[in-house]
């Protein structure tokens, strides 16, 4: 089943060869998006293949390739002292419609990646 194009918050890109990581030049290999807490400490990654990681407050924000989110004071106390990935993307995005948050399109103009609004992901 394919899912048609209706838009993402962080965008839709188009990908040649059909993969996340067709769609981008990213040489150093840099994640496509990351939340980080105020005091920059990475707390939620999409890295080059669209795959999301939440490693905690233990590494450095280095830089992203598509987007990048420092959270607020009032955003990162929100949060428990665990966030789930769910939990961290409600803090970072406002998307009261549910809104898929990144889009990878294939050849065909058929998404082939989604970032979805409560963190995890789905291909077609």
């Amino acid at each position: 089943m394919s899912f048609t194009p209706s838009g993402a918050i962080l965008g839709q890109y188009f990908s040649p060869t059909g993969t996340v990581a067709g769609a981008f030049t990213n040489n150093n290999n840099n994640n496509l998006v990351s939340i980080s807490s105020p005091g920059g400490f990475l707390l939620l990654s999409v890295g080059p293949t669209g795959t999301v990681t939440a490693p905690g407050i233990t590494s450095h924000h280095i830089g992203s390739q598509v987007h990048s989110v420092i959270l607020t004071t009032t955003q990162y106390n929100s949060l428990p002292a665990n966030p789930t990935v769910a939990q961290i993307c409600a803090a970072a995005f406002t998307n009261p419609a549910n809104s898929d948050l990144l889009q990878i399109l294939g050849p065909s103009g058929v998404v082939v990646y989604r970032w979805l609004f409560n963190g995890t992901t789905a291909t077609s």
